[in-house]
């Protein structure tokens, strides 16, 4: 494998990787949507 087929298949991954995150912080607001905590206000 070439360094550049390496760095394509790594550039892949990375982007795999980003959009299961992305995907899971979306899901993370629908389900805290409109509490406190998802609007950054302080509880005490």
């Amino acid at each position: 494998m070439t360094p550049i087929e390496t760095a394509r298949e790594a550039f892949f991954e990375l982007d795999d990787i980003i959009g299961r995150l992305n995907s899971a912080i979306c899901v993370m607001d629908m389900l805290t949507e409109n509490t406190p905590q998802n609007l950054g206000t302080i509880i005490r």
